[in-house]
């Protein structure tokens, strides 16, 4: 006999194991049979079985450690399979006085794209984990593929698996206990909170797209988490999700990822401070529903029939609900929504729920309102264009019965507190630039005034200056100039600061290039709201090192352009009288314009500077 000690959910400590061998002519009861494990589906019936070697004895079932009333044969049935039926069960053989408990026999309910993988198991044992090629199927337009993986054996609670295959589908829920279930040494801590009883779930991902698994439905609170890697220990694995709390009722867990095709997902779940009890393990995987086209505000005449939808995208099947000023529609479940003969108490908001068993997504909310007979516009908003900074003004002048009420828009958006006949935007920017109207509603609805586009001028920004060029004799010399602002843009080329007559565009072409075209170039840019001066460019005639130009700065220095040999250093010299020359500085540049400032040129009255 090997005799096997361990702890209660993972517990340690001293160990005192004593034994009795008594001597008796009482027979201790023998099972000769008994049921295996099972996988089996909503709704099925399933029977419970053992045997015993011996005459005379009695039997009772219990479920998760209960006693099953009723339950006194050697046989146990299931009828009519619910989450009520999920969990560990064991049978007490007795004879006379002497009793010996059945090993444990797991039940377990799948469910998988409405079928009943039977196959599935879900493991108190990471261990029990062993990745196998499943097949491959084509199932509603979709290759499907999804795994519970575990090795034939005894789990820590002693139930005896067979081998697993593959489950297939997208959708599936795996319905199991945690009852007697523990932790394994080094196993991973989920979510950072405590567990204690934990089980073992693995699937593999038949394509990608987005993978949303929860424990809707468990009896506790429970934790979980998924994991990837090699599956060969925990060690392995590296955390994918885990969640503590998000399901539908605040214990429940939930999480949502991008799967990988190929790629097996180890799932874990674990029970708040090793609570256990029955899991409801929830996956779907597909593309969560997404709006591409939101439905459309619209303003009609009472009376009229008027269509919402919305396009949208999403893995079938998609469920929609439609919802007034935030009150479900009933019956308004189609991805459309059609308002017959419209009145007012039809006006007000809209929206649609879409939701498919990955995700929910809700629409923005379209408005609708009808249109009044007695709302008279006798002036519209008007285009406007305004220099930036300024204060933009749009009015509108008209009449209803009794009273108006104003909602000035923007970009068919309502803005919020402009409820005046006149709407003011101060400071004006980019921002505001747009189109304008104003919703007049009377007591017999409303009515929306023409568009009014704002444009704001802004000043010209230079966003490319033009570059210095070395340029052959009696070639080309092109100069560019990019900028930004209200349009129309006007340009001015200027070389040494002085305009040059007809040089009028965004670029500046110079034929037969000549010393007498040699100088700083700039471009100047403006428009009705400003103007802006680019940097300069400097354009000279290829050739020997020389000086190009001189001038003073503003701050008393004096300023030489010289054409050089790129990465050559020179000396620079300057003289008084032009026979005692004295060096000032040894320069050097990486192109073939090098400009020098002398900060003590103000200390001479006259300067001669040459550089060799």
């Amino acid at each position: 006999y090997h005799i096997a000690v361990d702890g209660l959910k993972g517990a340690t400590g001293q160990v005192v194991l004593s034994w009795n061998l008594e001597i008796t002519n009482e027979r201790l009861p023998v099972i000769a049979s008994l049921t295996d494990g099972m996988t089996i589906g909503f709704g099925e019936s399933a029977t419970l079985s053992v045997s015993a070697a011996n005459t005379g004895v009695t039997y009772q079932w219990f479920l998760n450690g209960v006693a099953l009333a009723g339950a006194q044969s050697s046989v146990w049935n299931i009828v009519n399979a619910t989450v009520e039926d999920v969990g560990i069960y064991y049978v007490r053989v007795q004879l006379g006085t002497r009793e010996i408990l059945s090993r444990p026999v797991p039940v377990q309910i799948n469910r998988t794209d409405g079928t009943v993988v039977r196959t599935a198991r879900a493991t108190d044992k990471f261990g029990e984990l062993i990745p196998v090629t499943g097949v491959v199927v084509e199932q509603a337009g979709q290759v499907s593929e999804s795994r519970k993986l575990v090795k034939g054996g005894t789990s820590r609670s002693g139930d005896r698996y067979r081998a697993a295959g593959t489950s297939r589908g997208y959708t599936g829920t795996q319905v199991f206990t945690t009852y007697s279930s523990g932790s394994e040494p080094d196993e991973p801590t989920i979510d950072g909170t405590p567990g204690g009883a934990s089980a073992w779930f693995a699937w593999q991902a038949p394509i990608n797209g987005t993978l949303h698994i929860n424990t809707d439905g468990s009896d506790f609170d429970t934790l979980l988490g998924v994991y990837t890697g090699d599956g060969s220990s925990f060690e392995s694995l590296k955390l994918v999700a885990s969640d503590n709390n998000s399901g539908i009722d605040g214990r429940d867990s939930a999480v949502r990822f991008p799967a990988a095709a190929g790629t097996t997902y180890y799932i874990a779940v674990d029970g708040v401070g090793g609570a256990s009890g029955r899991v409801v393990l929830n996956y779907n995987l597909g593309d969560p529903p997404a709006i591409v086209d939101p439905p459309q505000s619209q303003l009609v005449q009472t009376g009229s029939s008027v269509v919402f939808s919305a396009s949208h995208t999403g893995t079938e099947t998609l469920q929609y609900q439609w919802r007034f000023n935030g009150v479900k529609i009933t019956g308004a479940t189609n991805w459309y929504l059609v308002i017959e003969n419209a009145q007012a108490t039809k006006a007000g908001s809209y929206s649609v729920k879409i939701s498919n068993p990955v995700d929910t997504v809700t629409s923005p909310s379209a408005q609708l309102t009808l249109l009044s007979a007695t709302i008279n516009i006798s002036a519209q908003p008007q285009n406007q264009t305004v220099p930036e900074g300024a204060t933009a003004q749009l009015e509108v002048i008209a009449s209803g019965s009794p009273a108006l009420a104003y909602q000035w828009r923007f970009d068919g958006l309502p803005l919020t507190g402009e409820t005046n006949a006149t709407l003011q935007i101060p400071d004006a920017s980019a921002e505001h630039e747009g189109l304008y109207s104003v919703l007049l509603t009377d007591a017999n609805g409303s009515r929306e005034s023409a568009m009014a586009s704002l444009t704001v001028s802004r000043g010209p920004v230079i966003n490319s200056s033009p570059t210095s060029q070395l340029v052959p004799l009696h070639g080309n010399a092109t100069l560019s100039v990019g900028a930004l602002g209200g349009q129309p843009l006007r340009y001015q080329w200027q070389r040494n600061g002085q305009d040059l007559v007809g040089a009028t565009n965004d670029t500046l072409v110079i034929a037969d290039f000549q010393g007498a075209n040699e100088g700083s170039y700039r471009a100047v840019v403006n428009n009705s709201t400003g103007s802006a001066i680019s940097g300069n460019a400097v354009l000279a005639v290829q050739g020997s090192p020389r000086i190009l130009a001189s001038g003073p700065n503003p701050d008393g220095s004096f300023r030489l352009q010289l054409v050089v040999a790129p990465n050559t250093t020179y000396t620079l010299e300057a003289s008084e009288n032009l026979v005692d020359w004295r060096q000032i500085a040894q320069v050097s540049s990486p192109s073939w314009l090098l400009i020098f400032d002398d900060p003590n040129a103000s200390l001479h009255p006259i300067c001669f500077y040459r550089f060799r």
